[in-house]
């Protein structure tokens, strides 16, 4: 369990054997342990840690337990982190009031090793079952946001133009331009749908994927006819640079969506009468399961992207700078992008602004060369 992993427990107890012998019970889960002999103490750790669980003793001196515990309930604290009381009292009334100001339950002193340790991995386990519920929930309440948002503005685009193209202008050119701006809307809705669905069908199926021996270049120039006209509107060009093997071991249909979506972004975010360079590079040994990769290198003339939107470009639903203008896409491209070349035992990862430059972006992506070793791979998959 790594460091950033470890739940974390606080002791409030200013005694400093009790606090000795449930640190030491406590230290075969692997748990990251504090401790404070008093509730200024735990207020201030309280404020600085993420907590998952709270010992606290009721009898201090200066403010008890209890009072703590109110405070700690005032804040909206016990409804977040699960609160033990540690108690040597058996009287009714104490636990009376210690589940009436947000307590969980109790450690019982003299202490029993096993019960504790019980009692906290429990705690613990449900806490962080919460929290990962109250994320998912969250995420889907962005996510739902997200798409009512995107499809009603790319509906309003579609109905926009159609009307302006019924008005009945004798000007065909105009008409003409306002249908292609209407079926270049229900194409990008189209393509956020099929986001939706690639991202999902990713999560379901982990395994039983089929990998097969693919020539990249032949499958990056395919991609490319497809978004000649895109192109064309801006006067772009696609240079491709591509002097080493180019078969690679992957899955068809997800690594033609990963160059499609890679390529669509560039193409999206690129100033006009400029040049897309896709660059391709073999790298010996460096890849998951050890084997030779290919280096591919998306890059493009645009506005850099600030290094706090680079380190969450590819995650779901999250938007690059220009939200407001929402220039920087549905969130889902390059989530999917990401999904798609860890299927295929690949890294994927962005540079901005380019080496040597204050300007522009470049998307890199490995995937393995197709070889013996990726024959074996393939092979396992299918057993």
């Amino acid at each position: 369990m790594t460091s950033e992993n470890k739940p974390n427990i606080l002791i409030v107890d200013d005694d400093m054997a009790s606090n000795i012998v449930l640190e030491g019970f406590l230290y075969p889960l692997d748990y990251h342990v504090q401790i404070a002999r008093d509730s200024e103490n735990a207020l201030r750790i309280l404020d600085e840690t993420d907590l998952d669980l709270i010992l606290l003793d009721i009898m201090m001196p200066g403010m008890s337990g209890f009072e703590l515990c109110e405070i700690f309930k005032s804040k909206g604290i016990t409804e977040q982190i699960p609160v033990l009381f540690i108690t040597s009292l058996s009287d009714s009334k104490s636990h009376k009031r210690a589940i009436e100001c947000g307590g969980k339950g109790f450690i019982v002193k003299p202490f029993d090793e096993d019960l504790i340790r019980s009692y906290v991995t429990t705690f613990v386990g449900m806490k962080r079952m919460r929290d990962y519920y109250q994320q998912q929930l969250q995420t889907y309440s962005d996510f739902m946001a997200m798409v009512f948002h995107d499809l009603n503005n790319l509906n309003m685009v579609v109905l926009g133009n159609l009307e302006l193209a019924s008005y009945g202008s004798t000007d065909t050119e105009d008409s003409q331009k306002y249908i292609q701006n209407a079926l270049f809307a229900l194409k990008t809705t189209n393509h956020f749908m099929r986001n939706i669905q690639d991202i999902a069908k990713l999560k379901a199926v982990s395994h039983g994927m089929e990998y097969a021996r693919i020539d990249l270049v032949e499958q990056i120039r395919s991609v490319a006819k497809l978004m000649d006209t895109e192109m064309k509107a801006k006067n772009l060009k696609i240079e491709l640079r591509a002097s080493v093997h180019t078969y690679v071991c992957g899955i068809g249909d997800l690594l033609f969506r990963l160059v499609l979506n890679l390529l669509d972004n560039a193409i999206k975010h690129s100033w006009p009468d400029t040049v897309i360079i896709v660059q391709m590079k073999e790298k010996k040994k460096q890849g998951i399961d050890n084997l030779d990769e290919i280096e591919v290198v998306i890059s493009n003339q645009c506005d850099p992207i600030p290094k706090k939107y680079q380190e969450v470009l590819f995650e779901k639903f999250r938007q690059g700078p220009n939200q407001k203008e929402r220039k920087r896409g549905t969130g889902l491209g390059l989530a999917f992008c990401k999904a798609a070349i860890e299927a295929q035992r690949g890294r994927i990862w962005v540079e901005s602004p380019l080496l040597g430059y204050k300007t522009g972006v470049a998307i890199h992506f490995t995937i393995p060369v197709y070889n013996t070793k990726c024959e074996e791979i393939e092979n396992d998959e299918q057993t």
